[in-house]
């Protein structure tokens, strides 16, 4: 047991530069937003994973985060119960972190501009720093 050797922690950690809350009233916008901060989390892993392979610093840790669109509304807004989305059932505010943008792109800017026109309400998007780490499978 003497001989036995404890891997020091690793302190520093390294992410991309903040990226500042953004309000929107346009979906297109918002979801080209969407877009552009996961290409750059992404890009900033990719490029901190080949430097490492090259020799860099391995005493640091990196990471960055899928982006977030949030929406808060505050009434009971009326809006055509035959839809099942694109609403909000109660007052709040409500979050979720986007994996991928380009792919689910069609699909958000629906949602959103239904969000919008509903509520009358803008969205934001941001960059979380305590959601969920965006892994080696969105690389590909």
């Amino acid at each position: 047991m003497k001989n036995r050797s404890y891997p020091q922690a690793i302190e520093s950690i390294a992410t991309p530069e903040p990226f500042v809350r953004q309000s929107f009233d346009d979906a297109r916008k918002a979801v080209a937003t969407l877009r552009t901060l996961h290409a750059r989390n992404t890009r900033f892993l990719r490029d901190s994973f080949a430097a490492l392979a090259a020799g860099d610093d391995s005493n640091r840790r990196y990471r960055a985060f899928y982006p977030e669109i949030s929406v808060t509304t505050n009434s009971f807004t009326q809006v055509d119960s035959r839809q099942a989305y694109g609403h909000m059932p109660t007052p709040g505010q409500f979050s979720t972190t986007i994996i991928q943008p380009d792919l689910f792109e069609t699909y958000l800017i629906e949602q959103l501009r239904l969000i919008m026109r509903n509520h009358g309400v803008p969205v934001v998007v941001s960059s979380p720093t305590c959601s969920k780490p965006i892994s080696s499978s969105s690389f590909v």
